[in-house]
């Protein structure tokens, strides 16, 4: 029972790394991609986004 725990404790301590990075390089994507587009830029980057996005959750849902 204790090896049982130390592997779930292992593989949460692993999870919660992973969803921290992935957190901090989407963070770092973005400053990076605002400071290279610039504000217009930007903004048809995320109007086109959010247009995928849509397209991407009724494709899913259908």
């Amino acid at each position: 029972m204790q090896q049982f725990s130390r592997v779930v404790a292992r593989n949460s301590a692993f999870g919660l790394a992973a969803q921290l990075l992935i957190k901090i390089l989407s963070f770092a994507f973005s400053v990076l991609i605002v400071r290279e587009l610039g504000a217009t830029d930007f903004g048809q980057y995320a109007a086109v986004a959010a247009f995928g996005s849509i397209f991407l959750l009724s494709a899913i849902w259908a």
